[in-house]
């Protein structure tokens, strides 16, 4: 049986192959969206274990913005997991806005993330790495906070 910990670290297996193998000889960024996708679906695995473990919650909530918003609220005394949750409503922004590209095929390869009021975020090669290490120790974080009780 595997658990919760064990899939967040396969989707992150999946997000380094992506990044680290396929990125170098295909840049492309439907690739880069896809590693987005992939570090999302890692942290919502830790999201609803930390809320379905946690003793607090009485009943887990369906939709996944609940389960978010209870998250921060499970977590609101620890200091820590402010830089981490933020990280991770990022990663949720990012997924959910609209995309284009730019320098596809190149060395610069490019997402252009625009969201709902028209800001552009742009994420190139080194703030994709960013968001891996970023997203790797919200993984870590969490998992030893699930692991020892704390949540």
């Amino acid at each position: 049986m595997t658990t919760y910990t064990e899939e967040a670290k396969e989707e992150m297996k999946r997000a380094d192959h992506l990044l680290f193998v396929t990125l170098k000889y295909a840049r492309i960024v439907d690739v880069m969206y896809n590693i987005i996708e992939r570090l999302n679906n890692a942290c919502d695995i830790i999201v609803n274990e930390a809320v379905t473990k946690s003793k607090k919650i009485k009943e887990t909530p369906k939709t996944q913005f609940r389960r978010v918003k209870i998250f921060r609220e499970l977590l609101k005394d620890n200091k820590n997991s402010k830089i981490f949750i933020d990280h991770y409503i990022d990663l949720r922004k990012l997924k959910s806005n609209r995309y284009s590209k730019k320098g596809e095929y190149r060395k610069n390869v490019t997402l252009i993330s625009i969201d709902e009021m028209e800001s552009v975020t742009e994420i190139n090669m080194d703030k994709l790495k960013d968001l891996f290490k970023k997203t790797f120790g919200f993984i870590e974080f969490f998992s030893e906070l699930i692991e020892s009780k704390k949540i």
